[in-house]
């Protein structure tokens, strides 16, 4: 969607989408309730043995879900004048990361990628022709029905497994609410002091130098996350065996995780490194002197980020949600002071 948009729309417009984007990111990093870890936790421990305590923490995840994604909706709508689109595109986005919680805590890794393959046929032929339609509006439109398509698709197969799910009767709300407070709540703290970061980021550039910097920003940004894939999209799995071992074997296995993010990751930068004419030769953004500084930039923090990215697994397996906050607190100072 990144490609199209950026090869498709003219840089300016390319970094309007870019905060846009950046804007939802940061209140679905909030409004998800870090739910992709504390949903894989619940569903693999309880699923076999208190399936209504599991019914009822998704019923109330998306009952907080839809109101967290009304209130930012109206934050998003005064950074970027977008309110309705705003809130499908936050209340979708947060919906996939719960159910996604779910087919990881049940090791459902088949059909992950089964919804992730037709999500990707179906949004792409749709972006394509909106993008083409309607310009930065129909790349606007072209995300929020990639969100909702993948939702559709996960939520189907989500509902054979729970026959009485729209009974909103709630037996075990007492127990969900003890849960979130405390495996949720350091999460979200977490995601309230780190998520908004890249965005506080994102507005700064746009305010000093322009939306064709944050375009440039924003692009070298995806490729880097486009590298850090297959190592940051491990962890909920990564969660699901830490679930499973005694505390002992958790702390042996993370040196085989680490190793594995750390030479994949490494291979990656090369690979990255090596095609960067290719990647750089998109849109007006390599005729500017900043975008190969600031991608390489973006190398040099995948190695580093792939040295701590399985340790939020880890914290959370350990039932020690608070020391991911303060790191979180930690490199959100530091991103900000500098």
């Amino acid at each position: 969607i990144n490609y199209l948009a950026v090869t498709y729309l003219v840089l300016k417009e390319y970094g309007e989408f870019s905060l846009f984007l950046s804007t939802i990111t940061s209140c679905v990093v909030i409004a998800s309730l870090g739910l992709l870890y504390s949903g894989n936790v619940v569903v693999s421990k309880w699923l076999g043995k208190n399936k209504a305590f599991v019914a009822d923490y998704f019923k109330i995840s998306m009952l907080i879900i839809a109101i967290l994604s009304f209130v930012f909706s109206i934050v998003s709508y005064i950074l970027t004048s977008y309110f309705f689109e705003s809130f499908f595109a936050i209340f979708f986005f947060s919906l996939g990361i719960l159910f996604e919680s779910f087919f990881y805590g049940t090791s459902r890794y088949k059909e992950l990628f089964i919804f992730g393959f037709l999500n990707l046929i179906i949004s792409v032929a749709l972006f394509f022709a909106l993008i083409k339609g309607l310009s930065l509006y129909g790349a606007i439109l072209g995300f929020i029905f990639s969100k909702t398509i993948i939702v559709i698709l996960q939520f189907s197969q989500f509902l054979k497994n729970f026959t009485n799910f729209f009974n909103f009767k709630l037996t075990k709300k007492d127990s969900v609410f003890i849960y979130f407070k405390k495996f949720n709540a350091p999460l979200v703290l977490s995601a309230i002091i780190s998520g908004p970061i890249l965005t506080l980021i994102l507005y700064m550039l746009s305010y000093f130098r322009g939306n064709e910097e944050v375009a440039i920003y924003s692009w070298c940004y995806q490729i880097y996350l486009l590298g850090m894939f297959v190592p940051a999209s491990l962890g909920a799995y990564y969660l699901t065996i830490l679930n499973k071992r005694a505390k002992q074997d958790k702390l042996s296995l993370m040196k085989k995780i680490t190793l594995f993010n750390v030479s994949s990751t490494v291979l990656t930068i090369l690979v990255l490194a090596l095609i960067s004419p290719l990647l750089l030769d998109v849109s007006e953004i390599s005729n500017n002197p900043m975008a190969k500084y600031t991608f390489f930039s973006f190398l040099i923090c995948m190695f580093f980020y792939s040295l701590n990215l399985s340790y939020m697994s880890l914290w959370v397996s350990l039932g020690k949600s608070y020391f991911h906050l303060y790191f979180q607190l930690i490199w959100s100072l530091t991103c900000v002071i500098l």
